[in-house]
């Protein structure tokens, strides 16, 4: 087992060394007489040889080159179906911390606010030991206010407790 100290890694030269460990069996592009030279000469050599060479190739097994092409299809699907996540402002509608009826509450709440503003995404969040419904992906403070006010004049018994925050928000981009 070779050790590399953390220092070495911090290099370039080391880093090179650790990669080259790592695909040192993949590595069979070399003549036999630069096999034997190679074998016998140490890592900081062949780094070196390496750092001269333009291109170097590694031949992969099938198998694991049809297993890393199916995961970078599965990867751009799933970026094409996230959603793009950007600061902006949501409202607080309701935050307990009550252990027994507060999640329920929670629930409750965000089902109130959807069907009210069914254009408004509603999003129930336990922050320990706080459950918070949040309501609506504004991109402006001003939109936010709008809206707030809009909630406000609907559901007048909660007036006193929704407010305006900032949060990382869904935009569909």
């Amino acid at each position: 087992m070779t050790h590399i100290s953390p220092n070495l890694l911090r290099s370039r030269k080391g880093f090179l060394t650790l990669l080259l460990l790592l695909i040192f069996p993949f590595l069979s592009h070399a003549s036999g007489s630069e096999q034997n030279s190679m074998a016998n000469d140490s890592v900081p050599d062949i780094v070196k040889s390496l750092d001269n060479k333009k291109s170097i190739t590694i031949h992969l097994p099938a198998k694991l080159a049809e297993r890393l092409k199916y995961n970078v299809k599965e990867t751009a699907a799933l970026e094409e179906t996230t959603n793009v996540h950007r600061g902006g402002y949501r409202i607080l509608v309701f935050d307990d911390n009550n252990p027994r009826t507060a999640q329920a509450e929670a629930h409750g709440r965000k089902k109130m606010m959807e069907s009210a503003f069914p254009e408004l995404r509603g999003y129930v969040v336990f922050d320990s030991p706080y459950w918070k419904v949040k309501i609506g992906d504004f991109r402006s403070r001003g939109e936010a206010e709008h809206a707030l006010e809009r909630v406000k004049t609907t559901f007048p018994t909660i007036s006193r407790s929704v407010r305006i925050i900032r949060d990382r928000i869904n935009s569909g981009e």
